[in-house]
């Protein structure tokens, strides 16, 4: 019983601590009204085993139009792979990266429900990703090591 106790406290633990992991910020217009949300998600962290630590990646993602969006590795060295889970978009997915003065870097529609941005090129520094399905946007803050 002891055994069992302890594995549920470390599971609600792990669990808990997993999803302090993101953390969402809005932006407000002059008067105050909310204007856009954004989410900044780390999804490296370090797993302990016998003696060695390892690093895995802990998926974490948002619901747009009933489709579940998946973003990862956040921080990235370069490749930044989105996944599209759910129902098949009516039209196709729009991608706009900018850097945080808005300046486009790059701007895709595609009908894939999975793709992979080459970030390689790209300064280390903070992007915004934004991500349309069915006319509903969602505003990533990417990290680029």
């Amino acid at each position: 019983m002891r055994k069992i106790s302890l594995f549920i406290i470390l599971l609600v633990s792990a669990i808990a601590s997993s999803s302090l992991k993101g953390q969402i910020y809005f932006d407000y217009d002059e008067a105050g009204n909310c204007i856009e949300k954004y989410k900044t998600i780390v999804l490296l962290s370090k797993v302990k085993g016998n003696s060695k630590d390892t690093t895995k990646i802990v998926s974490q993602s948002e619901m747009i139009s009933e489709r579940e969006v998946i973003i990862y590795p956040n921080p990235t060295r370069g490749a930044l792979k989105v996944e599209i889970r759910g129902k098949f978009p009516e039209n196709p997915v729009r991608y706009l990266l900018t850097d945080l003065s808005g300046k486009t870097l790059s701007q895709v529609q595609s009908d894939d429900m999975y793709y992979l941005f080459d970030m390689t090129a790209y300064p280390t520094g903070v992007y915004l990703l934004r991500i349309m399905i069915d006319n509903r946007w969602s505003k990533w803050k990417i990290i680029k090591e």
